[in-house]
């Protein structure tokens, strides 16, 4: 899941665990692991501050090259899964600003604020 904004992003865990409530929201969250508030805030990976920092140098997609649509079949049964999480996983610092409106939501020592993962 990607979420972005031109604005800052703030965390919101009444709201996020009422949206949870409705049932078909919760029904396809569901079929990703996502049934508390939580479970969406392990999944996050890179914040505000990391992603350019692994966007550095990165070719650009753009509707004048046709990048993406050229190099994705060449590509499409490659196995990287675990190549990307590595990526992921190295990138993401977790020191950006969702991350700590997570450390407040949670507590400083949380596995969800230290990009631990689910307790």
């Amino acid at each position: 899941m990607l979420v972005g904004s031109e604005t800052p992003l703030r965390i919101d865990a009444v709201g996020a665990a009422a949206c949870l409530r409705e049932p078909r929201v919760a029904r396809d969250l569901h079929r990703i692991g996502v049934d508390r508030p939580e479970d969406l805030s392990a999944r996050l990976v890179l914040d505000v501050e990391d992603v350019p920092r692994v966007t550095r140098g990165a070719r650009l997609n753009t509707d004048d090259n046709g990048y993406l649509e050229f190099e994705a079949p060449r590509t499409l049964y490659q196995e990287a899964t675990r190549e990307n999480e590595a990526l992921l996983t190295q990138a993401g610092g977790g020191s950006g600003s969702v991350h700590a409106q997570i450390a407040v939501l949670v507590g400083v020592g949380h596995p969800l604020a230290t990009g631990a993962g689910p307790p």
